[in-house]
């Protein structure tokens, strides 16, 4: 977005490697008057001083899309972020799936363990179905799930997190169905914050920095790539806004889209970084690949009475959403392990 500015023939961007922080990164544009003196040399001459010497610059005309000189040389020079965020992220991250992957014990936790469901879950028991035909009345027996004389249970939007015990009058657990209620969306939507603040960040400047093949097409991908995040933003903000219990039907037309989106995302990522001809390249896209796959299984497995018929849809939509969110931190982790040289590298020893 930075590099996306410089809208001017001519314009300049020197990232610092010798004085900056890693999180840092001064920029010196010429546009007829100079905005940054300390990038030019003393005298007022437009030839750099010798600290600039040992930078490599990047051209930006045609707003930024062409890398001229060392394009690798700046590529590996380059930070989003410093090492400490970048290990905040991989703990939130991993807060985030661990959440995912155990809502049905966090929902026994807050609901039955700490008893929240006496305070926020007042449905008959006998007004309840579960989607792998149990009586609900045994279940509510069972767990002595006791409100003013009667069994109860936890129907739409009832609950800390929907209920565990069986999937509450829908054919099957599912991420939606578990994060319906108001903590458990306020839940998701504060941990996958994170993630989706780290693609912002690393994306997409780090596809105009792309050490991918030359034949690699950076403008387009650039494009892609910001506009298919701006796609899941939205529509992730929707499924957020829009939950299974409330607006099924429009609930069911968002998620697709976010989906899709941040397939598109990651596999135009994938590519800018190569393809399947770099290491970084396939690792995004084998992410991206095992994402898809996960949720495709999950949604077309059959529905049954058997904990995996019950389960597999949420499983797959778990799997895959954790995919999405782990390739940015993970990518910005391992930028950060780099050490930034302080000369430029020769060209034969660019990657």
């Amino acid at each position: 977005e930075t590099a996306q500015e410089f809208q001017a023939q001519g314009s300049t961007l020197l990232l610092s490697t010798s004085v900056l922080a890693p999180s840092k990164m001064e920029v010196a544009l010429e546009r007829g008057e100079l905005e940054n003196q300390e990038a030019i040399a003393p005298g007022g001459t437009d030839e750099p001083s010798d600290l600039s010497q040992q930078q490599p610059a990047l051209s930006t005309a045609k707003g930024g899309r062409e890398l001229a000189g060392e394009g690798s040389n700046a590529a590996r020079q380059w930070r989003c972020c410093s090492r400490a965020f970048a290990v905040f992220q991989l703990v939130m991250l991993s807060l985030n799936i661990v959440f995912m992957f155990s809502l049905p014990l966090w929902s026994w936790f807050f609901n039955d363990y700490l008893g929240l469901m006496e305070v926020s879950c007042n449905t008959p028991a006998d007004a309840i179905t579960c989607g792998d035909g149990s009586n609900y009345t045994e279940i509510a027996m069972r767990l002595n799930r006791i409100l003013d004389g009667q069994y109860v249970g936890c129907s739409c939007e009832e609950g800390f997190l929907a209920d565990w015990a069986c999937a509450a009058n829908q054919p099957r657990f599912s991420l939606s169905y578990f994060i319906g209620s108001a903590p458990g969306t306020g839940m998701l939507a504060a941990l996958s914050a994170w993630p989706i603040i780290s693609s912002w960040l690393y994306n997409p400047i780090s596809i105009i920095l792309a050490r991918g093949d030359s034949s690699v097409d950076v403008a387009t991908a650039t494009k892609v790539a910001c506009y298919s995040q701006i796609v899941f933003q939205v529509f992730y903000g929707a499924f957020m806004i829009n939950t299974l219990c409330v607006v099924p039907e429009v609930h069911g037309v968002v998620v697709p889209i976010f989906i899709v989106a941040l397939i598109v995302h990651f596999s135009t990522i994938g590519y800018a970084f190569g393809g399947v001809s770099t290491v970084r390249g396939r690792c995004i896209i084998a992410t991206a690949v095992i994402g898809t796959v996960a949720v495709l299984v999950g949604f077309f497995w059959p529905v049954s009475s058997s904990w995996f018929g019950q389960h597999a849809f949420w499983l797959g939509e778990v799997v895959g959403l954790s995919s999405g969110f782990a390739v940015a931190p993970i990518l910005t982790y391992c930028d950060t392990m780099v050490e930034l040289p302080t000369t430029p590298l020769a060209p034969q020893e660019s990657e």
